[in-house]
């Protein structure tokens, strides 16, 4: 009788383990992924993507927990590996005017962002 009960406990122990192997099973980061065009709709290359993402110290003041950056490619497109959690994503170039938005990366999910990048009126372009 005691070996049925004990052989029950541990089947029964077992179903209580299935969420933490689980939970450990699942993805710990997620992708920002995007194509950068211009006002006409072109695909611009070399444009730095750069992200910054917040979190608190001890102290609960606001502190950089990552910084992480890449460039677009020849076809304007950009994808970046990242933790999960809030990211303020900074787009910059010499000719055009930067642009900064925050965007909430999920675990195993895939964020797109696609910006249009303006000309910088104080640029002056020579040809």
């Amino acid at each position: 009788m005691k070996s049925r009960q004990r052989a029950g406990l541990m089947f029964a122990g077992f179903f209580f383990l299935i969420p933490v192997f689980a939970q450990s099973q699942a993805p710990a980061t997620g992708t920002l992924k995007g194509v950068v065009t211009d006002q006409t709709g072109a695909v611009v290359d070399g444009i730095l993507i750069r992200t910054e993402h917040w979190g608190v110290d001890a102290l609960r003041h606001p502190v950089i927990k990552g910084e992480t950056s890449s460039y677009t490619d020849s076809e304007g497109r950009f994808l970046l590996t990242l933790a999960p959690g809030v990211y303020d994503v900074f787009i910059s170039s010499s000719a055009f005017s930067p642009i900064a938005k925050r965007v909430d990366v999920k675990a195993g999910k895939e964020t797109a962002y696609n910006p249009q990048l303006r000309l910088d009126p104080h640029i002056k372009l020579i040809f």
